[in-house]
């Protein structure tokens, strides 16, 4: 995405209307509050809607464009499917970013049963090899949670990054705007 444009109530009002009521905060923080009553927070690199349905969503999709160059779309999934069918129908690009939730409760349980393993080990080893038994056994219990802590973390981000990349493929790719097809490609496409 391309660099950062400074988001002013101006830019707020092209594309909210002019009706919208902004009201400013501490930190660049701006409250928006459309006609039909839809509620947006925007920051200086985010953009959180709390209320709206399609005129907010349009809204937010033009604006994270010309802020941005594009909109990373998180949260649930039904957000980030609406995010990409109004970046799909403006021509905005939008990424999608998803978050397993859990990944650090399991990979803490994880760690903890190594360790009751592994340290009762070590106390066990000390008793037959001294105090290098018991370095030894707790330097190799430290390493097992490191090593599975970051294998687990990694398996985390992967499925993330496929969850992310399915929901890209759940549109069409199309060359030019979304009008730009014609009826026989549609036809071809099955589209109809």
């Amino acid at each position: 995405m391309k660099t950062s444009k400074r988001i002013t109530a101006e830019m707020i009002k092209k594309y909210f209307g002019v009706d919208a009521e902004i009201e400013r905060r501490l930190g660049g923080v701006f409250l928006v509050r459309t006609a039909t009553g839809g509620e947006i927070e925007i920051t200086r690199d985010r953009i959180r809607p709390h209320l709206g349905g399609e005129d907010v969503y349009r809204a937010m999709t033009l604006l994270a464009s010309e802020a941005w160059g594009g909109i990373k779309a998180s949260g649930p999934r039904e957000h980030i499917l609406a995010c990409m069918a109004h970046g799909e129908a403006l021509g905005v690009k939008v990424t999608p970013i998803t978050k397993q939730a859990g990944g650090g409760c399991a990979r803490l349980w994880m760690a903890f049963m190594i360790a009751m393993i592994g340290l009762p080990a070590s106390w066990i080893a000390s008793f037959i090899w001294g105090q290098t038994g018991k370095s030894v056994g707790i330097g190799v219990t430290v390493v097992a949670i490191v090593l599975v802590w970051e294998l687990m973390a990694r398996d985390q981000k992967q499925e993330e990054r496929r969850q992310a990349q399915e929901m890209r493929f759940i549109y069409p790719i199309q060359h030019g705007t979304p009008r730009d097809a014609s009826r026989d490609d549609a036809e071809r496409e099955k589209w109809l």
